[in-house]
């Protein structure tokens, strides 16, 4: 079944409370003191080659490395009015 907004199979939410389940089931296995460094260098290197990515992508085009072409370049789409941004003033 597709996500009603995206089309997708599986939504961003879905992936996120997937993730959850998977860390909070290694966590009550192997406790906090195996489990916690296990899952912080899996999620590493996945936020390194994500970002690296995107940061090749911005350069190509030009695009300083800033916060700005982060959210410009990110690998994820937000359907309109699901998410607010704040700037500090």
């Amino acid at each position: 079944m597709a996500d009603a907004k995206t089309g997708e199979a599986f939504a961003a939410e879905h992936r996120a409370v997937l993730f959850a389940w998977v860390a909070r089931e290694a966590i009550a296995r192997m406790g906090e003191e195996v489990a916690v460094p296990v899952i912080r260098a899996s999620v590493r290197p996945y936020g390194e080659q994500r970002g690296h990515r995107m940061a090749l992508r911005a350069q190509q085009d030009g695009q300083p490395l800033s916060m700005a072409s982060y959210l410009s370049y990110r690998e994820w789409e937000v359907p309109a009015g699901e998410m607010q941004q704040v700037g500090v003033s």
